[in-house]
């Protein structure tokens, strides 16, 4: 799973990947939209990511420590096997890496959703110098859902391979 968190001027999303031998399948989303007047409690997220857990066992989340540092230690007591994912320019050029090749491979299979297209619609790929990375097309345009699609992305090609059928 991957975890983007915003707190109140962007949204919260989580994206959930399952690796086959062939295919990044994602298995789950959700998009938390906040605003300044009316922040997220990350302990939300918290409950939902402990629930995905136990009912998936996932085997890695990524989460930027940067809004999650409390939100992390709490998912670590509840066994929920969290790696601090900072969005460093090395990290960034990983994600859009990985993202972009299971798109140009086809090898990543997404279920219709109106949430997920927009938020992809909303990205281009930036060369920052340092590395390739994920930006918004416009500043008020939302990716959050795409960011930690890449992270899980990331997750997924790094996790053990299930065997063919393993989905079925």
């Amino acid at each position: 799973m991957g975890l983007d968190a915003a707190t109140k001027h962007d949204t919260c999303a989580a994206v959930g990947v399952i690796r086959d031998a062939e295919q990044l399948i994602v298995a789950f989303h959700r998009i938390w939209r906040n605003t300044p007047e009316q922040p997220l409690d990350l302990r939300e997220v918290e409950e939902w990511v402990g629930a995905q857990h136990r009912r998936f066992r996932l085997a890695q989340v990524l989460a930027d420590p940067y809004q999650m540092a409390r939100s992390i230690t709490a998912l670590r007591g509840l066994g929920v096997p969290i790696i601090e994912w900072p969005q460093t320019p090395a990290n960034l050029t990983r994600m859009a890496e990985a993202i972009y090749e299971a798109v140009k491979s086809r090898s990543l299979v997404v279920y219709p959703s109106d949430e997920l297209r927009d938020h992809a619609l909303n990205a281009v790929i930036v060369d920052s110098g340092r590395g390739i990375k994920l930006a918004k097309d416009r500043a008020a345009r939302k990716i959050d859902a795409l960011v930690a699609l890449a992270m899980a992305t990331v997750a997924a090609i790094e996790a053990p391979v299930h065997p063919p059928g393993f989905l079925r």
